[in-house]
């Protein structure tokens, strides 16, 4: 019990602080402060370790994990192998400091028992008390090393492992939450897989993203779940897209175009937010590892969610094929008053994508795309970090259709056809769902022989320009 309660009062504190730390004016580099050097690039084998389950089922929350002998590591990993490797760099990473501005969550859990810890009720929206000056300091961590193309696919192998289903009794429950035996692997809820190097000094938590048949991940009882935080995160106003749709939440007046701001700030602090989810894990990690160095990964939703808790906790992400999160980290308080361009260019997160995935660009929404068809309102199109998009055509050049799967084969050999016979030059693409899908990615641009796409900031970019945000 003890151990749960320090948790949660870490989330909380660290919840607070993020928001505090960025709330502040522009900021600038203390004079005085050493800058660390970037030393020699490192390999460390990596390992699944234990995979955690974080969701409610009926009126219960549940938080349990699965450990994972090494022996039966290869279970789980997308190519039958026991081991993964990774190269980093030790490397400074800005750290923002604060010593004058404070800000608090206004009620952001009340706590009744265990069992029922994320019944969260929220009192109001995140309220700044105090502002002042703010500096950034650099702190060295080693950090993935986001140029190396092993690298990239050995996360990307990770953050595909996340949806491997595995049937298996031997789960326990944390400490503090309520034993259910009948909370099934795809019943409800988030799940994040662990992964450590041979010391434990470095571990990649990779979330599970959205089951849709709809994405060609396949369904699952935990689909409709994954909607909701997909329609809250990633829409503009609580999924009403058309005047037919039935909104998650009643913040929208279609009619005008208008969303309340004030009615947002409490839609999106829901008792079953990945958001929340996520940080559990990432909590519960942390107290099982504390001098460990952390990083995140994940495919789609999962990707996002790796995104989010490393610009909450100031670690290294990088996330596959995800939707904008820009817009949800705004919403949750996450991004600074002031020098918001800077500060998102200087996190460590690094987006991997392609410019044939609708979802990562934020163009997978109106009657005619298929995520509208499947009920997702895929609207926004902003990442944090920076962007490392692959080229369509460089696949189209590169990659054969035979090396590809029966399912996928027929349609590659037929678009690369219809690109390679184009007059337009540079040939034009066409956007298609199937570039979302992270074994197709994974063939088709996460090859060791490929080199990994230079990573930039996208600046002023915008979402959701055709809605009138009101208090």
């Amino acid at each position: 019990m003890a151990k749960w309660l320090f948790a949660l009062l870490r989330i909380l504190v660290l919840s607070g602080s993020a928001v505090a730390a960025r709330e502040r004016p522009l900021r600038e580099e203390p004079r005085d402060s050493p800058q660390p050097q970037p030393s020699s690039q490192r390999h460390d084998r990596f390992s699944l370790q234990s995979v955690y389950h974080a969701g409610v089922a009926g009126q219960r929350s549940i938080f349990r994990r699965l450990d994972v002998p090494s022996t039966h590591a290869h279970d789980l990993n997308s190519s039958d192998i026991p081991t993964f490797l990774l190269s980093h760099t030790l490397r400074p990473v800005p750290q923002w400091t604060d010593h004058a501005s404070r800000a608090r969550i206004a009620g952001p859990f009340h706590k009744r028992g265990p069992q029922d810890v994320l019944n969260v009720q929220y009192e109001g929206p995140l309220v700044p008390m105090l502002s002042g000056s703010a500096k950034v300091m650099a702190r060295p961590m080693p950090v993935p090393d986001h140029t190396d193309p092993d690298t990239i696919l050995t996360l990307g192998q990770m953050a595909e492992n996340a949806y491997r289903r595995r049937d298996d009794d031997r789960w326990i429950d944390i400490d503090g939450w309520e034993p259910n035996d009948s909370f099934g692997w795809e019943e409800d809820g988030l799940r994040g897989h662990v992964f450590l190097n041979d010391d434990a000094s470095i571990i990649v938590i990779s979330f599970k993203g959205t089951s849709a048949n709809v994405f060609g991940i396949g369904g699952g009882p935990t689909s409709s779940n994954d909607k909701y935080n997909d329609n809250i995160m990633f829409s503009c106003c609580c999924a009403k897209v058309t005047p037919t749709w039935h909104p998650v939440c009643e913040c929208a007046h279609f009619s005008s175009h208008t969303c309340s701001t004030t009615c947002l700030d409490v839609t999106i602090r829901y008792s079953e937010s990945y958001y929340r989810f996520a940080q559990l894990i990432y909590e519960e990690v942390w107290l099982r590892h504390p001098r460990a160095a952390i990083w995140f990964t994940g495919h789609s939703l999962g990707g996002s969610l790796a995104s989010l808790m490393g610009i909450t906790y100031n670690l290294p992400a990088i996330p596959f094929q995800a939707p904008g999160e820009r817009l949800y980290a705004s919403r949750l308080g996450l991004l600074p008053t002031h020098g918001v361009e800077d500060f998102i260019a200087s996190l460590p997160i690094y987006h991997i994508g392609n410019n044939g995935d609708p979802v990562f660009l934020g163009r997978c929404n109106g009657p005619a795309s298929s995520c509208y068809y499947g009920g997702y309102a895929m609207e926004s199109k902003c990442h944090l970090g920076r962007e490392c998009i692959y080229d369509i055509g460089d696949a189209f050049l590169k990659v054969d259709p035979s090396s590809l799967d029966d399912q996928d084969r027929a349609w590659y050999e037929e678009t690369r056809g219809e690109w390679l016979r184009s007059a337009v030059r540079p040939p034009e693409h066409k956007l298609d769902i199937r570039y979302h899908k992270m074994q197709l990615i994974m063939k088709l641009f996460l090859d060791k022989r490929f080199p990994v796409p230079e990573c930039e900031f996208e600046p002023d970019c915008a979402d959701c320009e055709n809605w009138t945000m009101v208090d």
